[in-house]
């Protein structure tokens, strides 16, 4: 592989934090790009995606109140009469 001419290579990032925020650029002109071409925000699903995981590897305790959140939305299952059960049974 040849390496780049020492005028083009001052123009790309050395630090990783910048790779990271250029991976994250180009993935939303990509996609955004996408989704005018094909009329659909479906394109934009892999950045959103992208962006989250990135946020919950930085910040994982948010991870617990994403959690929490979904707590209302949750439904008592029945596993059957021969489950553990600490409730009283009826009369």
């Amino acid at each position: 592989m040849m390496p780049l001419p020492p005028r083009l290579a001052q123009w790309l990032p050395q630090d990783p934090a910048q790779r990271v925020f250029v991976g994250i650029m180009g993935l939303l002109l990509a996609g955004g790009a996408a989704a005018l071409l094909l009329s659909s925000p479906l394109p934009l699903l892999p950045v959103v995606a992208g962006l989250g995981l990135l946020l919950l590897l930085i910040e994982w305790r948010l991870l617990y109140f994403l959690l929490f959140l979904t707590l209302p939305f949750s439904r008592e299952v029945a596993l059957g009469a021969a489950s553990a059960s600490m409730s009283r049974p009826n009369p």
